[in-house]
């Protein structure tokens, strides 16, 4: 399963080449017996201006939502989404640099703060599982920016999957996201 959704996580970040493609390859019926219980897990990561989720804001939410599909759990949806920054603020340097995101981008191609949330809170609808790496940081952001701009109660209820402490359970340091893809062998070549 570990490696399953270390794949799918792969594909949500698409500084990776692929997000357009289809995920082939990923072994996903690995993922089956979640799917049993859920009716759908939503694999999910943030770019964000900073560390801060109250001062600090999201500016890329992208997913890939598995689901049973012919009773094999397929990829049935990608969802890669610029946030706009608040009025006057301005993407910092070091994450200019780090993301590859400028302040131009999220101005000539973000969606506004408001559509954002309601995407998601479509995306999180349900039964759905929610999977991310170091979840607490994504779900701090994620739940700060619904506050402002759409409905937390969305997120109210649902389970969540924290694969960092999966993968601190199974691997030793270091633990970066990075770090997990490599160890699992689904780094570009």
């Amino acid at each position: 399963e570990t490696i399953a959704i270390f794949a799918a996580i792969r594909y949500t970040d698409p500084r990776i080449e692929g997000i357009c493609e289809e995920c082939e390859g990923l072994p996903m019926q690995h993922l089956l017996p979640m799917l049993d219980t859920y009716d759908r897990l939503l694999i999910f990561d943030t770019e964000t201006t900073g560390l801060r989720f109250e001062a600090d804001q999201i500016i890329q939410f992208s997913s890939v939502t598995v689901e049973r599909v012919d009773g094999e759990a397929a990829v049935t949806g990608k969802y890669n989404a610029l946030i706009q920054l608040e009025p006057g603020q301005r993407v910092p340097p070091e994450i200019e640099k780090l993301t590859g995101i400028t302040t131009e981008d999220l101005q000539e191609c973000g969606i506004c703060r408001d559509a954002a949330c309601r995407e998601i809170a479509g995306l999180v609808a349900g039964n759905t599982l929610l999977v991310a790496y170091n979840a607490h940081f994504d779900l701090s952001f994620l739940f700060h920016m619904l506050a402002a701009h759409g409905d937390p109660m969305c997120l109210k209820g649902k389970d969540k999957l924290d694969l960092l402490t999966v993968y601190r359970d199974r691997r030793s340091y270091p633990h970066k996201l990075v770090s997990a893809i490599e160890a699992y062998g689904l780094s570009d070549q």
